[in-house]
């Protein structure tokens, strides 16, 4: 490729950063051992926040922006202020949009070089989302101008100075004090620029231009709200001359999943002068206790040649080794954490950097059955998908949004989110190793509208590969990480490869799925498919031919309220060990809050905002387990019953007696209480508490209810409720919380004179002119003679139906199925036939034998039952369940 072709950095596809700093863990800068400690990033006194009111200015394509803009004396006082962290989209500029598969960009202008033209070469296809050129991009290209001042403190003198940007989407050039500092893409990770040369003392002004396309949107063609901006924080922050500038860290179990090793590389930045310079290593409990020992470690000069130990030396780094006996092992159910604090002492000894992050001990590994292991026990995965989205602030979310998310998730029994489809904000992670989430971390890359075209080609090999590498590099601490995910439907290629081959080699502690690369070994270590069909499954768990474990990465859809035959998905989860659950699609409905004309506020979708490219399904952001808002849909109660981590099963009702079977990972069941009660006809009679045993995960046990056993009135319905629910409170749950419940019918037929069928019975056949009446010894049942239509149903003189029962042969579609456009919809099927019009027209009511296709069948005893044998039209794909 002639890179003079494309002389702009956005429309360069080999050029994804001009002057950026190595990703790295994200940095405390702390002043001290107790701040370090905290883990706050937010406490220190060498960091500053620049998140706030920006001078903003939008104009058309990067072309149009003002002139000088970012210089220091030029005057934008008369532009409006913008919200940062923020999209401009929900702010007043230009408007979202909404698409699935193809690809936001506006495909009206012909002449565009984006556009595929005859003659040019690419793709021959009818698709037009398959007729574009990457890297080019639309002329129509918005582009926001944002400017701020900010002071630096004096005490940051003779420190170096950085400038972060946790998300600016998609692509942006920055100046400082009307300095060009750099470029930086890839919209869902952090860019940072050492700004340390650029600063003036007093005031300083920072400059950014946003592009809102770039060559690398090619590869975010995520199914989403398309938004721009600075949607994450901002923030300066400063390090000494010589500082930690990353760290990585392994929390390690041995095989018997019983005593941890920590091991952590600290580097050091390559300024010369840290001969003598040392790293020193606490490890502390959740009481802020020393757990061993400190361990210190020189910062080496160089890396040996040859090293057969297995942690090897590194130049400009320290390697910090400690045994720990027995640590308290993290999982989603006990997210035990401790908190490794860093220093870096000078040859003097004194301390002159401090860094610090959670350490969570676990051991994700795969057995040789094919079955993935999360510290020694069988993992299951109560997954959902989850986009960064709020109804409205779009793709910025706050911490405490965060922790609500996370909260209604555990609520709702789950206990794993896949980042679909793109590293998330560093809180996110925080808090999912607080409260105790399984992540799949995916990389920001999808290319669903040019499938493959990207995948298989070497032209874009680094742009694939710096998204894995930067992702890893910046999230590789998090003990919540248990898969890294090369990112979504981008077909697959060697470029996969490439991604998974320097994963596997940097962090071989981790799996690695992809769900394109289903059929290869050589891309993912587990299989993720996604919206299998339930035959599918049971064809492949008894394959022997590939035992790699199965983990849907998308299923039961929830558009609508779906998610069909979730508990067919389930039993198999149960009954095949390398079936290992899956993550539904997906977490919240991602409407965004709109104002009609007469001022009503409302949750729109595509198409809503006036914008000229949108989904042809436009109401296919709105598939969430739960509403925009967090308000669970009724789906959603299905999903945690079933995922719930306790089963309770029938073992002998006559003598109250149940099976309770811990399905949890490692936790016992001492933490729950069993409240139950006893109801007749839905009015509760008896009710109480039992302390459950102490049943150990993976194991069974029967448990007595002593409900009493008084004799039960003839003719009434009694059933046992069982709820079993928080004995204390926990993060994310009050006391008394549900967990799960069951109701089971209690078996009291003993004490109702039972129907016999006898062999001299007999039963009466009257009519009238307008009914048809059969009757026994104790029962009387009519039918309308019009209408065709059971009229009254009396057994024992009591009249327990008193109108007819009619066939129904509609219900209303899901979201399932009514998801595609157009006739090939489900739905638009059933319409079409007009099953949502059926009229009904009687031909005749008589008495028979039972040799109709469709009958009502009488016995002695007074039991009736209808009985339709229905042929279905070849041309009628699909037939609901109806009746």
């Amino acid at each position: 490729m002639n890179i003079r072709s494309t002389p702009h950095e956005w429309e360069n596809h080999h050029v994804l950063q001009v002057n950026r700093e190595p990703m790295h863990v994200p940095l405390g800068a702390y002043a001290s051992f107790v701040e370090a400690a905290s883990c706050d990033r937010t406490s220190s006194p060498f960091v500053q926040s620049l998140d706030g009111l920006w001078k903003f200015s939008l104009v058309q394509n990067p072309l149009s922006v003002p002139q000088d803009f970012y210089k220091v004396n030029e005057d934008v006082s008369r532009w409006k202020e913008i919200r940062v962290p923020g999209n401009w989209e929900l702010q007043g500029y230009d408007a979202p949009i909404y698409t699935n598969i193809k690809f936001p960009f506006d495909m009206s202008n012909v002449n565009d070089k984006h556009v595929l033209q005859p003659g040019r070469k690419g793709p021959v296809t009818d698709n037009e989302f398959l007729s574009l050129r990457p890297p080019f991009v639309p002329s129509n290209n918005p582009t926001g101008c944002y400017v701020r001042s900010f002071m630096v403190p004096d005490t940051w003198k003779e420190r170096d100075v950085f400038l972060q940007f946790d998300g600016v989407e998609s692509a942006f050039y920055l100046w400082v004090n009307g300095e060009k500092v750099g470029y930086s893409q890839d919209s869902k990770l952090s860019a940072e620029f050492d700004v340390t040369t650029y600063l003036l003392p007093g005031e300083n002004t920072v400059a950014l231009q946003v592009m809102r396309w770039c060559d690398g949107s090619y590869l975010e063609d995520q199914d989403y709200w398309h938004l721009s901006g600075i949607y994450r924080s901002v923030t300066l922050y400063s390090k000494p001359k010589i500082r930690i500038r990353d760290f990585k860290v392994m929390a390690l179990l041995d095989e018997s999943c019983q005593d941890g090793e920590l091991i952590v590389y600290s580097y050091v930045n390559n300024a010369e002068g840290f001969a003598d310079y040392q790293v020193q290593a606490r490890l502390l409990d959740a009481q802020g206790e020393d757990v061993i020992p400190a361990v210190t470690a020189e910062v080496s000069a160089d890396s040996p040649m040859y090293d057969r130990s297995k942690w090897v030396r590194e130049a400009g780094a320290a390697l910090l080794m400690a045994s720990i006996a027995k640590p308290t092992k993290w999982s989603a159910e006990e997210p035990s954490l401790y908190t490794l604090v860093l220093t870096l002492l000078n040859s003097q000894g004194e301390a002159v950097d401090y860094e610090s992050c959670r350490v969570g001990f676990r051991r994700i590994e795969m057995t040789k059955d094919g079955v993935i292991t999360l510290n020694g026990e069988r993992l299951v995965i109560r997954g959902v998908n989850r986009h960064e989205h709020h109804p409205e602030t779009g793709r910025t979310i706050s911490r405490e949004r965060m922790r609500e998310e996370i909260i209604a998730m555990k609520r709702l029994n789950f206990n794993a989110v896949r980042t679909s489809h793109y590293p998330n904000d560093p809180v996110w992670y925080d808090l999912c190793n607080e409260y105790g989430l399984y992540l799949v971390d995916e990389a920001n890359l999808e290319t669903h509208g040019i499938q493959s075209l990207l995948s298989k080609d070497p032209e874009w090999a680094h742009a694939y590969l710096d998204r894995a590498i930067r992702m890893v590099m910046r999230d590789k601490n998090h003990p919540s990480i248990l898969f890294w995910s090369l990112g979504n439907e981008s077909g697959v290629g060697m470029n996969h490869a490439a991604m998974t081959g320097w994963i596997r080699y940097y962090d071989p502690y981790r799996l690695i799925q992809y769900e394109s690369g289903d059929s290869s070994s050589l891309i993912t270590d587990i299989r993720t498919p996604m919206y299998p069909t339930l035959s599918w499954v049971e064809e492949e768990m008894a394959n022997t031919g590939d035992l790699r474990p199965m983990v849907m990465c998308e299923y039961a859809y929830a558009k609508s309220n779906s998610t069909g035959n979730f508990y067919k998905f389930w039993d198999m989860v149960d009954r095949y060990p390398r079936f290992q659950g899956g993550f539904v699609w997906d977490w919240s409905d991602k409407a965004l809050v709109h104002t009609s004309e007469d001022g009503t506020r409302y949750w729109a979708y595509g198409g809503d905002f006036g914008e000229n490219v949108t989904d042809e399904v436009v109401e296919m952001c709105l598939n969430g387990v739960v509403q925009p808002d967090l308000t669970p849909h009724p789906g959603a109660l299905e999903i945690k019953k079933l995922q719930a981590p306790v089963a309770i099963k029938v073992h002998d009702l006559s003598k109250g007696t149940v099976y309770i079977n811990n399905k949890y990972l490692s936790s016992s069941l001492s933490h729950l209480d069993l409240h139950w009660e006893v109801c007749k006809n839905g009015i509760p009679t008896e009710n109480g508490l039992l302390s459950l045993p102490d049943v150990i995960a993976g194991q069974s046990e029967v448990l007595r209810v002593p409900f009493t056993s008084l004799a039960r009135e003839i003719g009434q319905e009694y059933y046992l409720n069982l709820s079993l629910r928080l004995k204390h409170a926990l993060s994310w749950a009050e006391y008394g919380y549900e967990i799960c419940q069951e109701q089971f019918e209690l078996p009291f037929s003993d004490q109702v004179r039972p129907l016999k069928l006898e062999a001299g019975g007999t039963i009466r056949l009257d009519q009238t002119t307008d009914r048809i009446e059969i009757s026994g010894e104790r029962f009387a049942i009519a039918f309308d003679k019009q209408e065709g239509l059971l009229s009254s149903y009396v057994i024992d003189g009591q009249l327990l139906i008193n109108s007819g029962m009619s066939e129904n042969f509609y219900r209303a579609p899901t979201g399932i199925d009514d998801a595609l456009a157009g006739r090939q919809s489900i739905a638009a099927v059933w319409r079409e036939f007009g099953l949502d019009r059926l009229e009904r027209q009687d031909v005749r009511t008589r008495a028979c034998q039972v040799d109709e296709p469709h009958s009502f069948l009488v016995c002695r005893v007074g039991f009736c039952a209808a009985i339709s044998l229905l042929t279905k039209p070849t041309d009628q794909p699909v037939v609901s369940k109806t009746g």
